[in-house]
């Protein structure tokens, strides 16, 4: 299996989307099944809670998904249930990063409460918050599948998606408008079209990863020094 170039990323996606669509929305269920307890937090408003569970529940399930996503992308053998077991196998180190991202933006959503009404110094703690809140969710985008992907440990991790994020600043703002588009689509439509956008920035996710991947691995073969 080849990494996708920045030709050929769009259609393998959609190929993959179209030939694997069953596995894949089996695995989605599958993982909207393990975030559940985040899912009902976050839709009956238990702000002091919500946090938590995406850490515990939420951030392994979109583990387990993207290890699917990721044996579809490099054509290998992918079952739904890859999603329960990776998600088991990787739950510390999810639960670790997740934790990590949701307490950035328990963080960002405290400062901007806290310049809105005025505080001191709420709006330089604001703009701390934003800027580490914007460069964790850019490592993110890479983190998460590079512990699907790789079984990399959460701080290896954590240091190459940076490094991807900073070198594909553009592919790296599409993930995350992707990721933004998903949830605007889950406020106004309502759960249901997690079945679609899931499935689709997994695989978007994964193939996205691989594709920076293959362009380092490039860099380096061009310039062993």
């Amino acid at each position: 299996m080849t990494a996708p170039t920045d030709g050929t990323y769009v259609a393998v996606c959609i190929r993959q989307l179209r030939d694997e669509v069953g596995t894949l929305l089996m695995a989605t269920l599958l993982a909207l099944g393990l975030a559940l307890p985040w899912l009902a937090a976050v839709a009956l408003g238990a702000e002091g809670v919500a946090p938590l569970l995406c850490a515990l529940a939420g951030a392994p399930a979109w583990v387990g998904l993207l290890e699917v996503a990721g044996r579809v992308a490099r054509d290998e053998a992918a079952s739904p249930v890859g999603v329960v077991s990776a998600a088991r196998r990787l739950y510390g180190h999810a639960a670790l990063l997740g934790g990590a991202t949701a307490g950035f933006a328990w963080a960002f959503e405290r400062t901007l409460r806290a310049a809105g009404d005025g505080e001191a110094g709420g709006v330089p703690l604001l703009a701390l918050a934003t800027a580490g809140l914007l460069a964790l969710l850019a490592a993110d985008v890479y983190a998460f599948p590079l512990l699907a992907l790789g079984d990399l440990r959460v701080p290896e991790a954590a240091r190459v998606g940076l490094g991807l994020a900073a070198a594909a600043p553009g592919a790296t703002l599409g993930m995350l408008g992707a990721g933004a588009l998903a949830l605007v689509a889950l406020t106004w439509l309502g759960p249901g079209t997690l079945l679609a956008t899931l499935p689709a920035l997994a695989v978007l996710t994964a193939n996205n990863t691989l594709l920076q991947l293959g362009r380092l691995d490039g860099r380096r073969r061009a310039n062993p020094n």
